[in-house]
């Protein structure tokens, strides 16, 4: 199934022109409207847009979906190659992207890091020992 509607982008215009909200390069003139709407109005994006093989659907969805997901990949992969001062945001986003890369790191310390936590769990025998010890973050 294709999802356009590539007669609905803003096109940027300068401060003093009225803004163009009807780009017409993704419809295709040679197309009656009253015959066939939809290709009207989309066959011009849909000629000239390849659908990548590995999706079932495709538009300015997902377009914008995929380079924002690459986008922020790539704004994490330069925090975690940063070397920022100590208690930067940078250094926190780019410590904890590398902690979560680090595959042989997680799989070496197993489930340690969770022991003190699964050990006050244990210990709770009834639901007033949650509440004498403050709770869920006990």
């Amino acid at each position: 199934m294709l999802y356009c509607f590539s007669f609905l982008r803003v096109v940027k215009t300068d401060l003093h022109q009225k803004p163009n909200v009807l780009d017409q390069s993704g419809m295709d003139s040679t197309v009656r409207p009253q015959d066939d709407f939809f290709h009207y109005v989309n066959g011009g994006w849909i000629k000239k847009t390849d659908i990548p093989a590995s999706e079932a659907t495709w538009g300015a969805g997902a377009i914008l979906y995929q380079n924002t997901t690459q986008n922020l990949k790539n704004l994490i992969d330069s925090c975690a190659k940063l070397n920022a001062a100590k208690g930067t945001n940078e250094q926190k986003v780019g410590d904890f992207y590398a902690s979560a890369m680090d595959s042989a790191g997680i799989e070496k310390k197993g489930s340690s890091p969770l022991q003190a936590d699964m050990q006050r769990i244990a210990s709770i025998q009834s639901p007033k020992d949650i509440f004498a010890r403050g709770g869920v973050g006990i």
